[in-house]
């Protein structure tokens, strides 16, 4: 899965060239395991060293269903 999850990271980064990539939804509950695995994908020479962009999770990770209710209520 984390070889997976790499892969999407290099394709989003060679199509859109983004400076920050935000993990969320399930894969955020589980980023600090994560991280350094796809991380290690990545320097295997996928990802050239004049890359810049960062790979962070998402703050609200778990929240978000509750947050959206939030917003519809006050609609």
């Amino acid at each position: 899965m984390t070889k997976n999850i790499a892969i999407v990271i290099y394709n989003i980064i060679s199509v859109l060239d983004p400076e920050r990539i935000i993990i969320g939804g399930k894969i955020a509950r589980h980023f600090d395991e994560l991280y350094p695995l796809i991380e290690e994908y990545l320097k295997r020479g996928i990802i050239t060293s004049n890359s810049s962009f960062q790979i962070v999770k998402n703050d609200i990770a778990g929240e978000t269903g509750l947050l959206g209710s939030l917003v519809i209520k006050k609609m």
